[in-house]
């Protein structure tokens, strides 16, 4: 669903659901890096949302500003990209 959003280069799932340790309270972590429209995401997301009875927590980035945050070594990207990940686009 997430792929066909213009603009959107690059989406990974990360947190408890990639990694498959999720239970009943979990929300599902989404990082999602382009030039996208946020609005137009939030509307899958919110579909996605009601289709699986799940909270979603949207990280929305540039790619100007992944680049900044990977280079900053303290910022939660960087251990993002250090446990399991699962990429949508």
């Amino acid at each position: 669903m997430v792929g066909g959003i213009k603009g959107l280069k690059e989406a990974y799932l990360f947190g408890s659901y990639a990694s498959n340790k999720m239970d009943s309270s979990s929300d599902i972590d989404l990082l999602a890096i382009g030039t996208h429209s946020v609005l137009e995401l939030q509307r899958v997301i919110a579909k996605l949302q009601k289709d699986t009875g799940r909270e979603f927590n949207v990280t929305n980035l540039s790619p100007k500003e992944f680049e900044a945050k990977k280079k900053d070594k303290g910022h939660f990207i960087n251990s993002v990209f250090k446990t399991k990940i699962i990429r949508l686009v």
